[in-house]
């Protein structure tokens, strides 16, 4: 989770009390499974947030949104968020939803190398 370094919980070891907090969020007809998905896993365990739906990809966009908010918080991967963006970044409680991502790839096609699954070639 992360919001900005003046945000009231920047100190605070865990983020727990969400229930006052806005949810930076993505518009859901870009990837509707995942946002049902996410959003769903969060109401099971007691949030359901109000979103605030940004249509951009930009870091720095988003950067803005949460430093300019007291009260907005995104999910986001702990490696995204670099001390330059002003942001202080906090663990969701143990019991948080996780998401595991699969990349694959046509055995015949170069990315399966990459992926090093290619079978021998003779």
């Amino acid at each position: 989770m992360t919001r900005a370094r003046v945000h009231r919980w920047s100190a605070q070891p865990r983020a727990s009390r969400l229930a006052d907090q806005e949810l930076l969020w993505f518009p859901s007809s870009r990837n509707p499974h995942f946002s049902e998905g996410v959003l769903g896993r969060l109401a099971e365990r007691g949030w359901t947030p109000r979103l605030r739906i940004v249509d951009g990809h930009h870091h720095a966009l988003y950067c803005r949104h949460l430093q300019s908010s007291p009260n907005l918080v995104a999910l986001r991967p702990q490696d995204t968020v670099g001390a330059e963006a002003g942001m202080a970044w906090r663990p969701l409680p143990p019991d948080a939803p996780h998401e595991r991502f699969v990349l694959a790839a046509p055995a015949d096609s170069p990315w399966a190398a990459l992926l090093g699954t290619q079978p021998d070639r003779p």
